[in-house]
């Protein structure tokens, strides 16, 4: 199975601090799964590019949030980060998820089509 590759932007306080920002990017590189870890278009975002597949928003924002270097985040940001939340796990089980045919018996169904029942 391939990698499920994610790249987002995270909002971190205190990074003006080099040995904080030195601290945190070696919690992040030792998350299984990140990629690649690389400055925003501003001082106060950082990216990080990881495989959604061994880890996800929530855990960086965990390590983040444990280093309190996580951002404040506002209502609308709470509710961004939820949808964030719900989609990479959806995401991971469609990616995850076995192929499946659309119906139960689709040998049953196509010998039915090609005999010219209806049904």
């Amino acid at each position: 199975m391939g990698a499920l590759v994610k790249s987002r932007k995270f909002r971190v306080d205190r990074v003006e601090d080099p040995r904080i920002l030195t601290e945190l990017r070696g919690k992040l590189e030792e998350l299984p799964g990140v990629i690649n870890l690389g400055p925003g278009e501003k001082q106060e975002i950082i990216r990080v590019e990881y495989d959604l597949l061994k880890t996800n928003a929530k855990e960086i924002q965990r390590v983040l949030r444990s280093s309190n270097a996580a951002g404040k985040s506002s209502l609308l940001g709470a509710i961004k980060w939820a949808m964030v939340h719900f989609t990479e796990e959806n995401e991971r089980d469609n990616f995850t998820a076995p192929v499946s045919p659309c119906c139960s018996n689709p040998g049953k169904m196509l010998d039915r089509k090609a005999s010219g029942h209806r049904g």
